[in-house]
């Protein structure tokens, strides 16, 4: 279902990106904070657009949004990782085999 989500396939190149430059110069947070509000302004100016007091409060509802979305992600593969894939597949009813 993932596999073919093109926003996943940037968030899976723009995450390792992100934390690499991070690690290596802190300073570009704020540089990739700008990018987010940058990005979530351009895609939410149409509603800002027609309810402008909501303005100051969609990067935060989108940073939440992502973190929460993210946190999900994270918890089911680490119980994918954790419990094995046998596990999982029974959990979701596929078959045994790979």
């Amino acid at each position: 279902m993932y596999a073919k989500n093109p926003s996943l396939r940037a968030a899976l190149l723009l995450v390792p990106l992100f934390l690499i430059s991070v690690w290596l110069k802190p300073v570009l947070v704020l540089g990739w904070a700008l990018v987010y509000l940058a990005a979530v302004w351009t895609l939410a100016w149409k509603r800002a657009a027609e309810r402008p007091w909501s303005l100051p409060l969609i990067p935060l509802a989108f940073l939440l949004h992502h973190l929460i979305y993210a946190l999900g992600l994270g918890c089911g593969w680490l119980e994918g990782l954790l419990q094995g894939p046998g596990r999982l597949r029974r959990r979701l009813g596929r078959p045994g085999h790979s």
